[in-house]
């Protein structure tokens, strides 16, 4: 398994819980790949023969500057079309949708652009937008109401502890979690 951390800084601690946690279903050999730092060929090669890339969380904006600086964004997409499986969580997995619009919004809650990034393009790997963290609340739902209206595909909603697994074309979902699309806000699991 290959952890990719969003930024070098806070790496150690999210890489030993990674560790911990996929550790304990008996998975042995853990690397880890820094993209807003040097790295080797090999350590890049490596990487892409992982039965597993996770994309840890973090800045959004910042992660997908670094992501593409390195050129691992064109790597992650051949990945992912020759079988790869690549999985994340927050930022992570916001990487994989069409844009990172959802880290954007709300206000009270929300990454900062510190490095000033325009093009808001994602890998595109899934035909959805996801919104991580959620809570049904006055302080989510007005804006992703309103951000529903903007795209031509559903934002899911999901709360910490539910997830999203693509596999082909399928989507299984666990947990609960919420669609928000034109709109409108439907709980889709239970």
């Amino acid at each position: 398994f290959t952890f990719i951390p969003s930024a070098f800084d806070s790496a150690e601690y999210y890489y030993d819980e990674f560790i911990d946690r996929f550790g304990r279903y008996g998975y042995k050999n853990f690397s880890l790949l820094h993209i807003d730092r040097p790295h080797t060929h090999d350590a890049v090669t490596k990487a892409l023969g992982s039965d597993l890339i996770y994309l840890s969380g973090g800045n959004t904006f910042y992660f997908l500057k670094h992501l593409r600086l390195s050129g691992f964004d064109r790597a992650l997409k051949e990945y992912v079309n020759r079988g790869g499986i690549l999985a994340g969580h927050s930022a992570g997995a916001i990487l994989m949708t069409p844009t990172i619009n959802t880290a954007s919004y709300p206000e009270c809650n929300r990454d900062t652009n510190e490095v000033e990034l325009t093009n808001w393009q994602a890998l595109r790997l899934v035909r959805f937008e996801f919104f991580p963290h959620y809570r049904s609340s006055q302080t989510y739902d007005p804006d992703l109401l309103y951000e529903s209206k903007q795209v031509d595909h559903p934002i899911y909603a999901v709360p910490d502890g539910s997830g999203i697994w693509i596999n082909k074309n399928h989507a299984t979902f666990f947990g609960r979690i919420f669609a928000f699309v034109k709109g409108n806000r439907f709980r889709i699991t239970f």
